[in-house]
């Protein structure tokens, strides 16, 4: 594997850990807390949020202020997460929440 592919297939998990986490934060949420639950560094974490938009599975509802680009792509991404996992992301999410 080349360190091109090795590079865009690592971008393509990073946008798949950050969507999975976005759709546990709902229809609409804010861009910093998503980042910020994330265990992934910022360069990483803006990259995956750019290949989101690009794909336009995320789009900015307002500044600041991220949504699905259609609620069925949440629902897909949330229904292919398991309970344990659910309650992580959850639990991520609320924790930077609080923090915030």
């Amino acid at each position: 594997m080349s360190a091109d592919a090795g590079t865009q297939r690592t971008g393509r998990q990073d946008a798949r850990a950050l969507a999975r986490m976005a759709s546990a934060l709902g229809r609409e949420f804010d861009g910093d807390l998503l980042l910020d639950a994330t265990a992934l560094g910022a360069i990483e974490g803006l990259e995956a949020l750019e290949e989101l938009r690009t794909h336009q599975i995320l789009e900015e509802a307002e500044p600041g202020l991220l949504r699905f680009g259609h609620d069925k792509l949440r629902e897909i991404l949330y229904g292919d997460i398991a309970a344990g996992e659910r309650r992580a992301l959850h639990g991520a999410g609320f924790r930077r929440d609080c923090d915030v």
